[in-house]
């Protein structure tokens, strides 16, 4: 097989059946015009192995795992996948590292830190494409639209249970879409992640009600400078904005508590520091009542 046809296999998009979707945000409408939630799309982990055995064959890969620690103490792990050259047969690797989640750590770090690696050899890429993920809510469960049950605290107090289903996958982010022009090499790289554009979802929230976390909100905190466009890590930062400014703190403040936890200016910051700073906060704003939702 040549290096083509293996990229041409892990770019692929996957059925809609392999992605998961998970709230990020939720809250009220005005003028009790109900709930609204923001989701994001994610691959399963048994996706991603049915992908490598299809691009490398069942014996011409293997993933390898070991612990990290990022500054601020939270423990993590570092995932590397391993592959052969489908040309040279040669040993070839990429990784990537997650933190520990909140619900069973040590299995959710292992997943987390292998579909990150998996992005690195372009599998799943075009999910980064997917913005203003809006998902469909329902006042009652329905196995095919509203299939999911969330309860949340929303910003002003208001207590939010509804039934929610995900959006609609766009043409291209589904088997058969636009193709999209494989990459040149195998080669271990530091890959960029996507720019976020591209098509939006079929259901949107009103323009009152539109998230906190767009690139309007940013002059909020005029001196944050934030990563270029493209750098991995830089949805994290920018919802990490966002959920600061729900949270009412100054730019001051905000400035001082990510210092003080990754002591790095925001663009500075990597993806593995951008994903645990955002994991901070959520735990802030689930702890003043700002936010309970499941992202």
């Amino acid at each position: 097989m040549k290096k083509s046809e293996v990229m041409e296999i892990l770019q692929r998009p996957f059925p809609a059946e392999d992605i998961e979707w998970r709230i990020a945000q939720c809250g009220m409408k005005k003028e009790d015009k109900g709930p609204w939630a923001k989701v994001l799309a994610y691959i399963t982990a048994r996706a991603v192995h049915e992908r490598l055995d299809e691009a490398f064959g069942l014996f011409g890969w293997k993933n390898e795992f070991r612990e990290f620690a990022v500054p601020g103490g939270e423990a993590g792990i570092i995932c590397r996948i391993s592959f052969r050259d489908p040309e040279s047969g040669d040993w070839c690797w990429k990784e990537n590292g997650a933190p520990q989640t909140g619900y069973e750590p040590f299995k959710g770090g292992l997943s987390d830190s292998e579909k990150r690696t998996f992005a690195e050899l372009g599998g799943g890429r075009y999910l980064y494409k997917l913005t203003a993920n809006w998902a469909i809510i329902g006042t009652k469960k329905d196995k095919d639209v509203t299939p999911y049950f969330q309860s949340a605290k929303t910003g002003d107090g208001a207590h939010a249970a509804f039934w929610w289903g995900p959006p609609k996958l766009p043409a291209f982010a589904l088997p058969g879409g636009t193709a999209r022009k494989p990459a040149a090499s195998l080669e271990p790289t530091e890959p960029k992640q996507e720019e976020e554009s591209g098509e939006e979802p079929e259901t949107k929230a009103p323009v009152e009600e539109s998230s906190p976390f767009d690139d309007k909100s940013m002059s909020t905190y005029p001196n944050i400078k934030l990563p270029p466009a493209g750098t991995q890590g830089i949805t994290n930062i920018k919802e990490l904005i966002g959920m600061a400014q729900v949270l009412g703190w100054s730019e001051v403040k905000f400035g001082e508590w990510y210092k003080g936890i990754v002591h790095k200016n925001l663009f500075e910051v990597n993806a593995a520091q951008a994903t645990l700073l955002l994991q901070k906060i959520k735990k802030i704003m689930k702890e003043e009542g700002k936010n309970d939702s499941t992202g």
